[in-house]
């Protein structure tokens, strides 16, 4: 059984993670096939957008290290995948939407930070239920901490509680939240219609969005100069 579906609806490719089995755990070699599926489809000029979702009851309910090994170094090697797999979201050159279809939680709650449009089923939760277990989200903190407060994010881990649908919109961890029956639907209406704007203006104000992020205002402004002469160049 694949662990990965692929599918492509007009011009939004669709990435669904099928290890139902285990909540639609990443493990590094899923976190290898992600990464390849999303340069495939950065690469793919008749894909405008890219939507992850999870196939069953849940999106993803964390990373999973059990078949990587017990030593630092596998443990590393796995780290380092689901890191890159993270980062390959943030910095693709097309925009990415999560249809959350399920709860996500811990390395789930983190994919979905990385994203730039988030679809929310009603009945799905976020959470960082890691510490229950005796571990701290340290892989998933690398990405969640940039979208949320302190207080929250250690009222998460601390507390192991679970933001409901209706919280998470109110706090734009996601866009919208609608009937789990209508996620993937809904997510596929904002993808297919964004998928329709220019590729290039689309993607260097991605990528200067992840160049200015956290940096200083005169950084930011030097990024802005160097890409609005880029940016009136894709104009049609």
């Amino acid at each position: 059984m694949t662990h990965l579906l692929k599918e492509t609806t007009g011009r939004v490719r669709i990435l669904t993670l099928n290890r139902t089995e285990i909540g639609n755990r990443v493990s590094k070699a899923l976190a290898l096939d992600l990464i390849a599926a999303l340069d495939d489809a950065e690469q793919d000029t008749a894909i405008g957008a890219i939507v992850l979702t999870g196939n069953g009851e849940v999106f993803c309910i964390g990373g999973d290290h059990s078949g990587a090994g017990r030593t630092p170094e596998a443990i590393q090697d796995f780290a380092e995948a689901f890191g890159n797999l993270n980062r390959r979201v943030q910095t693709l050159g097309k925009p990415v939407f999560a249809a959350i279809n399920g709860d996500a939680m811990a390395g789930g709650f983190s994919m979905l930070s990385c994203c730039d449009i988030a679809v929310m089923s009603e009945t799905a939760t976020l959470g960082l239920p890691e510490l229950e277990h005796g571990l701290f989200p340290i892989l998933a903190m690398a990405t969640i901490q940039r979208i949320m407060s302190r207080k929250l994010f250690f009222e998460l881990v601390y507390e192991g509680r679970r933001l409901t649908a209706d919280e998470a919109r109110a706090l734009w961890l996601v866009n919208e939240v609608v009937p789990r029956e209508q996620v993937l639907a809904r997510t596929l209406a904002r993808a297919q219609k964004l998928a329709e704007a220019p590729a290039m203006s689309v993607r260097l104000g991605r990528q200067g969005y992840e160049t200015m992020l956290g940096g200083e205002l005169d950084v930011a402004l030097r990024h802005a100069r160097t890409l609005l002469p880029l940016l009136a160049g894709t104009r049609e």
